[in-house]
């Protein structure tokens, strides 16, 4: 099994979304000690998560320079992957309880996601 790389836990459902060195992340219940959804999409480990408080979304920071937001019901990427930064994503954020804003840095600089 692949090793974990990174994770952020959700208090209002006691769940922790895990990025992975494979460049996938899981959804787990802590109480049910099992996974609940896997994604899909990054092409190397991820680096960073951040889970959005009503738990529809989730962002996630990768070594392939990429940041990627997932609906959580669907497993589905919403939208494009955010490419073309110059070093891998180091923190990503969710600033918003729906998970409309969300916040990601690198060594360069720091850019607001709308």
């Amino acid at each position: 099994m692949t090793r974990a790389t990174c994770a952020k836990f959700c208090e209002r459902k006691g769940d922790v979304v895990v990025g992975y060195e494979d460049g996938t992340l899981r959804l787990w219940s802590t109480s049910e000690r099992r996974v609940l959804k896997s994604f899909r999409g990054h092409r190397s480990r991820v680096r960073c998560v951040a889970m959005s408080g009503d738990r529809r979304r989730v962002v996630s920071g990768s070594w392939d320079k990429s940041v990627r937001v997932w609906d959580v019901e669907t497993r589905a990427q919403v939208g494009d992957a955010l490419v073309g930064h110059t070093s891998s994503v180091g923190i990503v954020a969710m600033s918003r309880e729906d998970g409309s804003e969300a916040v990601l840095a690198q060594l360069d600089n720091v850019r607001d996601l709308r």
